[in-house]
């Protein structure tokens, strides 16, 4: 297991590097404020579906069901969020609850920057066997498990033939903000913030944080790991539990 984490980190990492580079320069060189729409449309079907509520909420904590249809399209949606393999991700995300800031933790908040860019996250990414088995199971997460970088790099660069700004705007950047919102939510929340809960580990609520597409109450998340809506309070806004509630689970 450890060499297969190994592995999957070192091609992801580089395949993330490249993608932020395009992004950066893409948007440099083909600036155009139209397709900004474009792009909010990529960060909603990658980010808040594809990374916040499927790989998140759905896959790794099973918080809800939806038909298998409309399984099947957050699972896509989750390739092109750039976070790796869904099978990785959830089995990664279960042992970061199990040691949240402790030895063992795979993104610890303590490491700051490197915890945010992934560096040598690999050595604590334990999978979790029981999340890794219930996967398995699952042909279509198999199957974007050894097809994973083909189906990304492909589809990216199919874009770009027929619309280089089609690839940037749709795929590049709604990919850079995933990382970056990932990355926020691995530091950021783990350090600055407000507790409902005693939970033990780390983490912090920052309603702020619901414009970043990402788990923005983070310490009701872990008090309450299997529950979709992270609200526990009347000031509270979980723009993804809102997202699920009405919209998801009835498709």
């Amino acid at each position: 297991i450890i060499s297969i984490v190994m592995k999957s980190h070192n091609r992801l990492i580089s395949l993330m590097f490249f993608t932020q580079i395009f992004a950066i320069f893409g948007i440099i060189y083909y600036w155009d404020p139209i397709w900004l729409i474009v792009t909010c449309i990529g960060v909603f079907l990658f980010v808040s579906i594809g990374l916040e509520c499927y790989l998140h909420r759905y896959l790794s904590h099973q918080s809800f069901k939806v038909s298998k249809p409309m399984e099947i399209f957050m699972h896509i949606c989750s390739i092109f969020s750039l976070q790796g393999p869904a099978i990785m991700w959830a089995s990664n995300h279960i042992t970061h609850h199990k040691y949240a800031d402790k030895p063992g933790d795979p993104h610890p908040a303590t490491k700051g920057w490197k915890s945010w860019f992934w560096i040598e996250t690999y050595k604590n990414s334990t999978l979790n066997i029981s999340t890794l088995k219930r996967l398995m199971k699952d042909p279509v997460c198999v199957f974007t498990k050894e097809n994973y970088f083909k189906l990304y790099i492909f589809t990216v660069i199919l874009a770009g033939l027929i619309n280089i700004k089609f690839a940037i705007y749709f795929f590049l950047i709604p990919a850079f903000w995933s990382f970056h919102t990932a990355g926020f939510v691995t530091v950021i929340l783990h350090r600055y913030g407000y507790r409902n809960f005693d939970t033990p580990d780390q983490s912090k609520n920052l309603l702020f944080a619901n414009l970043f597409l990402g788990n923005p109450l983070h310490n009701n998340h872990h008090a309450h790991p299997g529950k979709y809506n992270d609200a526990v309070e009347p000031n509270e806004f979980d723009l993804h539990g809102l997202l699920i509630h009405h919209v998801l689970r009835k498709l």
